[in-house]
């Protein structure tokens, strides 16, 4: 297994409920005060969340792997 991204619709919650039953490491992350275009409205925090994906997402394969 390895790490996962996804920007989900608005109306998929039981989407996401369906995954973190079967996925208890999931962890979700929202931006706030955007619209449509999150990526230019709010980069910041969008790519403080990238961050924290990716390195979270290689420690734990690196931790794995050995």
């Amino acid at each position: 297994s390895g790490p996962i991204d996804t920007v989900p619709l608005v109306n998929a919650t039981r989407d996401l409920d369906w995954l973190k039953a079967r996925c208890s490491q999931l962890i979700l992350a929202k931006t706030l005060l955007a619209g449509h275009f999150n990526t230019i409205e709010v980069a910041d925090q969008v790519n403080a969340m990238l961050d924290r994906f990716l390195a979270v997402g290689l420690r734990r394969r690196a931790t794995t792997r050995k």
